[in-house]
C-alpha cells in the first residue's frame, strides 16, 4: 500500500446562496500551494502571485480565471 500525504484543501464564496460562486480555490502540500482565483471579469492586481510568494517560506503558484466555470474547469484539470 502507498503512503498518502496530506493535502489541504480551502474554499471562498460569495455567500451561501444558490447564486453565490466560488472565488478562490486553494491546495496546500509540504511541496508549496496552488490556488485558483475568480476576479469574476476584474482585472487582477498586477505581480499577484509574485506579491504572494515574498511574503510566504512556500512556494505558490497562481492562476487567475474570469468566471467561476472555468475556475472549476482548471480545478478539475489540476485535480
Amino acid at each position: 500500500m502507498t503512503g498518502l500525504d496530506t493535502v489541504a484543501f480551502d474554499i471562498e464564496t460569495t455567500g451561501f446562496a444558490v447564486d453565490d460562486q466560488l472565488t478562490v480555490v486553494g491546495f496546500d502540500a509540504d511541496i508549496g500551494s496552488r490556488i485558483f482565483l475568480n476576479t469574476d471579469g476584474r482585472a487582477p492586481p498586477s505581480n499577484l502571485e509574485a506579491r504572494v510568494n515574498d511574503e510566504l517560506a512556500n512556494s505558490v503558484s497562481m492562476s487567475v480565471q474570469q468566471t467561476e466555470r472555468t475556475l472549476l474547469s482548471e480545478m478539475d484539470a489540476f485535480v
